[in-house]
């Protein structure tokens, strides 16, 4: 067998069926090049499923698709079952969710392949990596908050960054009916460094849980620090620190509906945030205020996604 493929060989005494030996080698090299191995993904299983050294030896794609009949449900984790060298092969992503493809406890951080996308990799003994536009997982990563997930494309240095979020407010009390208070979520913290920021999207909904305030419209934005207010209605002036990646404005309601904005830093009050240097806030949240109808809501829902454009530039 060889070293990495473990293609068929003639044995050196070998006199005869020369051509079966041949033969199966040349069908097996074809399925290294050409063949896909599918894995099914269900939610009962965990979101996950492990490929064996001979499934990718026999593959050159890798191809995750969802059960029709039970899709999983969040993201997802392929294992290989064991490290070996391995050249190029494509990992395609044709679910609703994120995958993760590693090696058991691999030293390196796993390539993330977004929803319904591919990358190519390989194995180089001891972890899988991508291959060809830098190994964007593994270094100058921002952190995502709680209820947020980060995808990021690009390389190290050039960068967009898309949120996924299904977070949770803080309380609103609206006790009284009318009562002013802000509120936010930390979605992002960049890492340390020195950070060029460029534009930021947001795509945004705000749901009630409990009825109360469903026709209310907040002031939505998105911003350096996080609204804190029991006596404000609004997210101050454009470009404050708390809408200075995006300047606020009214939400449709708080029943699901998006708020949809896209903003440079050079259309910012003064360009906040262009340029992050060592003294600057790294935070981004997404901030909402208003004077919310009576009764409030003890765990509104954020969802939505939002993207950012940013360019690493040195520690």
């Amino acid at each position: 067998m060889t070293n990495n493929l473990a293609l068929q060989q003639m044995a050196a005494s070998q006199t005869s069926n020369l051509d079966v030996t041949i033969n199966g080698q040349s069908g097996e090299l074809d399925a290294a090049i050409t063949a896909s191995e599918i894995k099914t993904i269900t939610s009962a299983s965990g979101n996950a499923a492990t490929v064996t050294k001979l499934e990718l030896q026999r593959a050159n794609v890798v191809h995750i698709k969802p059960d029709g009949g039970d899709a999983p449900d969040g993201p997802i984790t392929i294992t290989l079952a064991e490290a070996f060298q391995r050249g190029s092969f494509t990992l395609v992503n044709d679910t609703l969710e994120t995958v993760t493809f590693e090696v058991s406890a691999q030293p390196d951080t796993a390539p993330l392949v977004a929803p319904g996308a591919s990358m190519v990799c390989q194995v180089d003994g001891a972890s899988v990596r991508p291959v060809g536009t830098g190994d964007v997982a593994s270094a100058n990563l921002g952190t995502p908050g709680t209820g947020v997930e980060a995808l990021e494309f690009g390389d190290n240095y050039n960068r967009v960054t898309k949120l996924v979020l299904n977070g949770v407010l803080p309380a609103i009390i609206g006790s009284t009916g009318g009562d002013p208070q802000a509120v936010g979520l930390l979605v992002y913290t960049f890492p340390v460094g020195v950070i060029e920021y460029a534009i930021t999207h947001m795509d945004v909904a705000i749901t009630q849980t409990q009825g109360n305030i469903n026709a209310d419209t907040p002031e939505v934005g998105i911003g350096s620090v996080i609204a804190n207010d029991a006596t404000s209605t609004t997210l101050g002036a454009a470009g404050a620190d708390k809408e200075d990646y995006v300047d606020g404005l009214a939400a449709a309601n708080c029943t699901g509906t998006k708020t949809d904005k896209s903003q440079s830093a050079g259309d910012l009050t003064a360009g906040q945030h262009k340029l992050l240097i060592a003294t600057d806030a790294r935070t981004i949240h997404f901030n909402a205020a208003d004077g919310w109808a009576s009764g409030g809501d003890t765990a509104p829902t954020v969802t939505g996604d939002i993207w950012i454009s940013w360019r690493f530039l040195g520690a």
